[in-house]
């Protein structure tokens, strides 16, 4: 359990990890990321903790990497940076209660991880991809301020919950199976 403010500027993450346990981490209270960034374990990003992506770098999936983002917790992507599979696959969750956003940034934040979604998705500059080649499941609010994009690229996007916002809502590719409104 990281308790403090962790501030990640590259590297890797394999292993044990200062951390105890079977490799998951466990972030209470927040992280500053930036670079280039190899996960290859679990990490929960708990109630309270706020990631923050700060450069124009990837965290890259190496290995089986997945990212818990539990409920009272926010992922932020306040750059143009993005979630990359380098190799195996990744899995970013979040969890009803939780916030997965894209707060800064003109271009292009691209999420490669399988993703799903029961808390909310929040867009409000550039333009927010989730480009990967599994499932996107959608279950939580998204909402799109003016002038920024999100969108669904070449996966197979399912779910039951709509988007809103003054923003953009796009399809350029892959499948979509909605319930929603």
């Amino acid at each position: 359990t990281i308790s403090g403010p962790l501030t990640w500027n590259g590297g890797s993450a394999i292993g044990a990890f200062s951390s105890p346990g079977a490799g998951t981490t466990t972030l209470t209270g927040g992280a500053n990321l930036a670079g280039a960034i190899y996960l290859n374990r679990t990490l929960n990003n708990a109630s309270g903790s706020t990631a923050t992506f700060t450069n124009n770098g990837s965290l890259y999936s190496s290995g089986n990497a997945v990212w818990n983002n539990q409920a009272g917790s926010t992922f932020d992507f306040a750059a143009d940076a993005g979630l990359q599979v380098y190799s195996g696959a990744g899995t970013f969750t979040n969890a009803a209660g939780a916030i997965f956003e894209k707060t800064a940034g003109t271009s292009t934040s691209s999420v490669g991880w399988t993703f799903v979604n029961n808390g909310t998705i929040n867009a409000t500059s550039g333009t927010l991809q989730f480009n990967s080649a599994g499932t996107i499941t959608q279950n939580g609010p998204v909402t799109i301020g003016s002038g920024a994009t999100v969108q669904f690229y070449g996966s197979t996007w399912t779910g039951t919950a709509g988007a809103t916002g003054a923003g953009t809502l796009a399809f350029p590719g892959g499948t979509v199976l909605f319930n929603g409104t």
